[in-house]
């Protein structure tokens, strides 16, 4: 079965070719000439071009001849150009009617600004109370007194001596070599701490708690705040309280677990199945000992067999001698030679063979 596509192709050449037949056999037919043609305008017009041309015969140009001048025209001059009157349109001065708007414009937006702030009024609460005066106070005549100037020469004599004197009293730095290796001495601050520790640190904890912990004027809580609080405090409440009647529960069932275990002691069930389990396990023990006695008679009874057996045997040095090792051999070598030689070559071995030696063979 052939595909979409393979159909469509198909069908596309099929119209292709269809429209290249159409093509080929079109046949056009030729329309009737018109009646105009028929007429002959030829000779009319050959006949009209020979009575317009001029009889005279061209003359051959030349740089000699002289160029023919210029006709000047003999016409009338022209008539003067006479402009026409303005229009009435020009004569109105639109600038000043422009400025006159202008200012109207601005004399209307200030009369409603005045309009506006007539009616305008203050909010409720401010018309409860006076309205103070804007106008600048007039100020109050200064009481200030200048002082006299002071004495410059004694004030520099005065900081001179100053000077002088502490310089002397200054006792000059002493030059000395660095001493590194050697450790430096501790501040009185630190020796202070080292002497009382425990006095400098309540003194320290105690502002602390003063300062930072207890504040003198501690925030406000918010209604969230609180609500978060008691909400928070109820939650503790109902886990404090499912954790204690968790610990009852548990309480009361190990005491049940207690009484259980003393009435089943009581019983004696347990003292029997203990002394069951005791027995089953000495009757395991016995046959586990008869078996591992019967298994060590076994092995040793074995091991008496094999003495037995090696004990019963020839020593090597006898059982390895030249007569053995000759039979021995002899009987190995005539089973190989009838192996390898047909029976139909040799029929009676033992009259073939009766002067052979083994030694020979080997």
């Amino acid at each position: 079965q052939k595909s979409i596509r393979e159909q469509k192709l198909e069908e596309m050449i099929l119209e292709k070719q269809l429209e290249e037949e159409f093509h080929l056999n079109y046949r056009p037919k030729a329309l009737p000439p018109p009646a105009e043609v028929m007429i002959p305008k030829y000779h009319a017009l050959t006949s009209e071009t020979k009575s317009s041309k001029p009889t005279t015969k061209p003359v051959p140009f030349s740089f000699s001849a002289e160029r023919p001048k210029k006709q000047t025209s003999t016409q009338e001059a022209p008539p003067k150009f006479k402009a026409k009157p303005p229009p009435p349109t020009n004569s109105v001065p639109l600038f000043t009617l422009m400025q006159n708007k202008e200012q109207l414009r601005k004399e209307e937006i200030r009369k409603q600004a005045e309009a506006s702030l007539s009616l305008a009024k203050l909010p409720p609460r401010m018309e409860m109370h006076p309205v103070k005066s804007q106008a600048t106070p007039t100020p109050e005549p200064s009481q200030f007194k200048a002082r006299n100037p002071p004495d410059f020469s004694k004030l520099w004599q005065k900081f001179a001596e100053q000077l002088e004197s502490k310089k002397q009293k200054a006792k000059p730095t002493v030059v000395q070599e660095f001493k590194f290796k050697e450790t430096k001495k501790k501040s009185k601050n630190l020796t202070q701490l080292d002497q009382q520790p425990t006095s400098l640190l309540k003194g320290f904890l105690g502002l602390v708690k003063k300062h930072i912990l207890e504040p003198k004027h501690p925030p406000k809580t918010t209604k969230k705040q609180t609500e978060l609080e008691a909400k928070l405090k109820k939650d503790k409440e109902e886990k404090l309280k499912q954790a204690e009647k968790l610990k009852q529960e548990e309480h009361q069932r190990q005491l049940k677990y207690q009484e259980a275990a003393k009435r089943f002691k009581a019983s004696g069930i347990l003292q029997k199945k203990l002394q069951e389990e005791v027995k089953a396990m000495q009757e395991k023990s016995l046959q586990a000992k008869i078996k591992a006695s019967e298994d060590h008679k076994k092995h040793q009874e074995q091991v008496q067999k094999m003495q037995d057996k090696v004990n019963q045997r020839p020593i090597m040095v006898e059982t390895i001698n030249y007569d053995y090792s000759k039979n021995n051999s002899k009987k190995r070598t005539l089973n190989e030679i009838k192996k390898r030689i047909p029976t139909e070559v040799v029929q009676n071995w033992e009259e073939a063979l009766q002067d052979l030696n083994a030694e020979d063979l080997v």
